[in-house]
């Protein structure tokens, strides 16, 4: 078995900057396929922070072995440095219970808010079914 030779048209040199006709990149397609790597978008880096804070980790609590997110073990580390009396402690819990309490509140107002329209229109609804029914009928006994 022999190999065909290849045939270069007349004039071509293979050289620097002019590869084989055969080796060169084809038409239609990428020179990277792969491409570059993705880089990480916020989307993507807030999906990873919440799986990493929501991860469970063994932690031994006296003679008990506990499997507990990750970030409820932060907020016990935190709390337990509080109560010792660390200042820095403290503050960023209070900080965190201010904003969590803030939330909730904000929360509970857009809550009453919608019940309280709900029971406004409810109560528009019917106010309005009765003018409509006394249009219909002014002197029927009630």
């Amino acid at each position: 078995m022999t190999r065909a030779k290849k045939t270069r048209p007349e004039g071509y040199k293979v050289g620097y900057g002019k590869p084989p006709a055969h080796t060169r990149f084809s038409k239609g397609r990428s020179g990277n396929p792969g491409g570059r790597p993705r880089g990480i978008t916020p989307g993507r880096a807030t999906a990873l922070a919440l799986k990493e804070l929501y991860r469970l980790v063994t932690v031994r609590e006296g003679s008990k072995v506990l499997r507990l997110p990750a970030i409820q073990v932060v907020l016990r580390s935190q709390v337990a440095l509080a109560a010792g009396g660390n200042g820095p402690a403290q503050r960023a819990l209070f900080e965190t219970a201010y904003a969590i309490e803030k939330a909730l509140a904000a929360q509970a107002a857009v809550n009453d808010a919608a019940q309280t329209k709900t029971a406004t229109s409810d109560v528009e609804a019917v106010r309005r079914i009765a003018a409509a029914l006394m249009k219909v009928a002014p002197n029927s006994p009630t």
